[in-house]
């Protein structure tokens, strides 16, 4: 297993039911990661938010699960994998930062879709 970071594809707020004819809102944030080997796998992505006035935080643990067979395996591009994770509240792009953990400090942080 290796942490891996992704890249923010898509930031958008939506209504989720909490009881019968009562919604809270909550920022969804769509994730794309780029696999390490043409066979490898995303395991399930662990998030922890943390909310400060009208900004988000959001801590990721991605986890690239290594196939040994992806050595010898060839593919045209490196697999992709798609993970949702979320944050109460609505916010907009600039208003997000998202935090992978465990990989090198300069594949870490993305705030709105760029990395710092």
């Amino acid at each position: 297993m290796t942490a891996i970071a992704g890249r923010i594809t898509q930031i958008r707020p939506v209504r989720v039911p909490v009881a019968p004819n009562v919604t809270e809102v909550e920022t969804r944030v769509s994730l794309r990661f780029t696999l390490n080997g043409c066979l490898d796998s995303l395991l399930p992505v662990l998030s922890y938010s943390e909310v400060r006035g009208r900004s988000a935080t959001i801590y990721v643990t991605a986890l690239n699960a290594n196939n040994p067979q992806s050595a010898t395996a060839r593919c045209a591009a490196l697999p992709q994998a798609t993970a949702q994770v979320s944050v109460p509240g609505s916010f907009q792009r600039q208003q997000v930062r998202v935090v992978f953990l465990g990989v090198p400090p300069e594949e870490q942080v993305v705030d709105g879709g760029r990395t710092q």
